[in-house]
C-alpha cells in the first residue's frame, strides 16, 4: 500500500477540577475554538468541540501520528494555558487528571453531534 489511511473518531469527555462549573458562557465559545485549532493543530481533524461549565465534548478524528493519550493532553494543557492566560481566577485553573474516550463509527458522528448540542442546552 502506497499510503496510509487511518480514519478514526474519537468522542473524548474530560471535566473541570473538582467538576467545578467554571467555563462561563461568556467565554466558553473561545475556549472551544481554542481546543478545535489546537486539536487541527496536532493533525487531529475537530469536528464538534462542546460541553457544559464543568465538562467539555470533543469529537476529533485521530491524526495517524499521534496517540489519544497525546492528542488528549496537549489539548488540555493548551485549552487550560489559554484560560489561565485569559481568565484571572483566584486559584489558577485546573482540570481533573483522568478522562473518558470512545470510538465512533462514521455513521454515528450525527448521533455525537446532536448528543453534545443537547448537553449544552440543558
Amino acid at each position: 500500500m502506497p499510503r496510509s489511511l487511518a480514519k478514526l473518531y474519537v468522542h473524548a469527555i474530560f471535566s473541570t477540577k473538582n467538576r467545578e462549573p467554571i467555563l462561563f458562557n461568556a467565554w466558553r465559545d473561545d475556549l472551544f475554538r481554542v481546543m478545535g485549532g489546537t486539536a487541527n493543530n496536532l493533525g487531529c481533524q475537530s469536528l464538534i468541540v462542546g460541553g457544559m461549565p464543568d465538562h467539555v465534548h470533543l469529537l476529533f478524528q485521530l491524526g495517524r501520528t499521534i496517540t489519544i493519550a497525546d492528542a488528549i493532553g496537549k489539548i488540555k494543557s493548551m485549552s487550560s494555558l489559554w484560560i489561565n492566560r485569559t481568565h484571572k481566577f483566584v486559584d489558577p485553573f485546573q482540570r481533573q487528571s483522568d478522562y473518558a474516550v470512545f470510538s465512533v463509527s462514521q455513521s454515528n458522528i450525527e448521533a455525537v453531534r446532536a448528543y453534545s448540542e443537547l448537553s449544552q442546552a440543558s
